[in-house]
């Protein structure tokens, strides 16, 4: 796994309240999401856990982080659902420190 190999120090992932990526040694994760734990529960009453979000945000514009000061950002299945997903990419970039990355997988159809 590409995050497995790469992924370290403190980043964000973004909307993974039931499927959140798995820690690895030397990573430090704040979870968010647009809407507060009950919200979540309450959207997903079956899910067998739940992360709850330490950080309550747009995930489209990263408003609570400052620039330059995380070293990776997650955003499985984010971007599809995005209103703009150029201005979405653009503050995952801004808040990503110098020599990093960010990973976004998106939903296609066949």
């Amino acid at each position: 796994m590409l995050a497995a190999i790469y992924n370290s120090g403190e980043g964000i992932e973004i909307g993974a309240p039931n499927n959140s990526l798995p820690l690895q040694p030397g990573m430090k994760i704040t979870y968010g999401d647009c809407v507060p734990i009950e919200k979540l529960k309450a959207a997903y009453p079956d899910a067998q856990k739940i992360t709850p979000p330490d950080n309550v945000d747009d995930g489209e514009a990263l408003f609570s982080f400052a620039d330059a000061s995380q070293d990776f950002v997650v955003a499985n299945h984010f971007l599809e659902h995005s209103q703009d997903p150029i201005g979405t990419i653009q503050a995952f970039l801004r808040v990503l420190r110098t020599a990093v990355w960010s990973s976004w997988r998106s939903q296609t159809s066949a």
